[in-house]
């Protein structure tokens, strides 16, 4: 948020807050209150029939490609969804390098154990081989906003499913339950495959135990949305200092004020 000439813009961080793909209209738009830019089809009973996720194009293949998340603050936020072929190649450099670590350990093993350390050699190759095939996904997932190597190279992110963004327990259970996804009863990946493709949000079961969901990032950063003070307000506009606002303070007020001029009145404060 900062100050332009008496109003008041405010941006996305799309780094640290998912961005919803779609926002209401401004408070200059309203249709029920007939002000500049309203549209006439969309006054009456059925004015709201419009409004939704896909509201813009209702098209089947849209739907199919867009998730639809509810904060617990009642805003939408919609998130495209991570396609399957993005998804296995992202797991593919992954397993790449996982597979070159593995092979560092494996060196590291030979060298202890021909030092005369075996113990030491056994001990040091269970703690790296857990490291290298669990704690890479958990600790890049979890200080990299959802993200590996892989998931940055195609573009890709894990987010929670209520669209924020991913903690330490997310990660460790999409980790863990790694092992049934990928290699277990069946290895190469089919039973993640075939939950991927059943379940409503493309979800793995890491995915559905730890209420997470892979999307694709924004690849745009969404156009400044100015708004204008109050009446009266412009003295105090002038001299606000929004600095102090937090990451889900800053995304609560955004949606606000852009939803405003389609709230009834009872309910717009």
């Amino acid at each position: 948020m900062e100050q332009v000439g008496g109003s008041l813009t405010m941006t996305s961080n799309l780094s640290s807050t998912p961005t919803p793909t779609s926002t209401g209209p401004g408070p200059g738009a309203d249709p029920a209150r007939g002000g500049a830019g309203a549209d006439p089809a969309r006054k009456g009973p059925g004015a709201g029939a419009a409004r939704g996720p896909t509201a813009g194009d209702p098209s089947p293949a849209r739907s199919l490609h867009l998730l639809s998340v509810v904060t617990p603050e009642g805003v939408l936020l919609e998130f495209r969804a991570a396609g399957v072929g993005s998804r296995m190649l992202a797991v593919a450099i992954d397993l790449l390098i996982q597979g070159m670590a593995l092979m560092a350990v494996i060196f590291i093993t030979v060298a202890m154990s021909l030092a005369g350390g075996e113990t030491a050699a056994i001990v040091s190759v269970v703690v790296l081989l857990f490291l290298v095939i669990y704690g890479y996904p958990a600790l890049s997932e979890m200080f990299w906003d959802g993200k590996t190597i892989g998931k940055q190279i195609l573009g890709i992110r894990v987010i929670t499913t209520e669209g924020g963004p991913v903690a330490f327990r997310h990660c460790a259970i999409r980790a863990m339950l790694s092992t049934f996804d990928f290699w277990i009863p069946t290895p190469g990946g089919l039973v993640a495959l075939t939950s991927v493709l059943v379940t409503k949000r493309s979800q793995r079961l890491g995915d559905l135990a730890a209420g997470t969901i892979v999307v694709r990032q924004p690849s745009v950063r969404p156009s400044p949305v100015f708004f204008a003070p109050a009446y009266g307000a412009e003295s105090l506009s002038a001299v606000l200092d929004t600095s102090a606002l937090g990451t889900h303070q800053y995304s609560t007020v955004r949606e606000y004020l852009l939803r405003a001029g389609d709230l009834v009145p009872e309910h717009a404060l």
